[in-house]
């Protein structure tokens, strides 16, 4: 009985508190409701905009041909993707596109601006390391070689798990040779060679080290030659009885003395 009586206490308490801070309520409830409502039409929006990117890139005609594929004007519409949908994974898709046609085109600044520009805006996209890739290879192809090495050790150092870790290797083997360093080359080309992972650029590793020995003699490892002391051999025989014929107990003999 008294317990009942509690909870009617303690109910009426909960009514009086409520009809006293019904105004903070309504307030709490609208701006709950607010929020709520807000986050559903983001979420909406959000995968509403995906899809109409989607549909945007899904209606570009990829190039058809080896020549249309290096044409720079090919990049146009991947470009438009990229600026009418920013944000998401579908401008991110079509600024990689881009990227590639452009350096495939020769244009490598220009693709190098939109890896950058992968790098700067999506750079939590499962492909920026292609991405990162594309900058070090437009350094590379403009011709500036020692920051195109530069920057390929700093991918292997800082990207070990990378997929794309045995073309950076091959791609800094080659700078070396630009840069006429084949010594250098040839650690890239024996590390391919270590690790064996099934892929290209590993399994050309072998064909060209065997390239470069061949116009690079000298950079074959020597074996070491064996140790050969100069000094004669003697030994102390054990006592004075002991026989002076064994070879191994003295001095040999010179073999230019002549007979009498």
């Amino acid at each position: 009985m008294e317990k009942d009586i509690k909870q009617a206490t303690d109910f009426y308490r909960v009514v009086a508190w409520m009809h006293t801070n019904r105004t903070r309520l309504i307030w709490i409830s609208a701006i709950v409701l607010i929020v709520g409502a807000g986050i559903g039409i983001y979420t909406w929006n959000k995968s509403n905009r995906e899809t109409q990117a989607n549909e945007a890139l899904s209606k570009v005609s990829p190039p058809s041909s080896a020549e249309e594929s290096t044409n720079a004007a090919a990049a146009e519409p991947y470009l438009k993707v990229a600026a009418d949908y920013p944000g998401t994974k579908a401008a991110a898709r079509s600024l990689l596109i881009a990227g590639g046609i452009l350096f495939d085109a020769g244009k490598f600044q220009e693709a190098q601006k939109r890896f950058e520009q992968f790098l700067g805006e999506y750079s939590d996209y499962p492909f920026a390391d292609e991405a990162l890739l594309g900058v070090d290879s437009a350094y590379e192809a403009e011709g500036n070689y020692a920051e195109a090495a530069t920057r390929y050790r700093d991918f292997i150092d800082h990207h070990p798990t990378s997929s794309s870790l045995p073309q950076v290797k091959s791609a800094l083997a080659r700078v070396y040779l630009a840069e006429n360093k084949p010594d250098l080359a040839l650690q890239q080309y024996e590390d391919l060679e270590r690790n064996r992972n099934n892929d290209s650029w590993t399994a050309e590793a072998g064909i060209q080290k065997e390239e470069l020995l061949a116009k690079y003699p000298n950079l074959k490892k020597q074996a070491p030659a064996p140790i050969v002391s100069s000094a004669p051999l003697t030994v102390t025989p054990k006592s004075p009885s002991a026989p002076q014929t064994s070879s191994t107990n003295m001095t040999l003999p010179s073999t230019n003395s002549s007979k009498p």
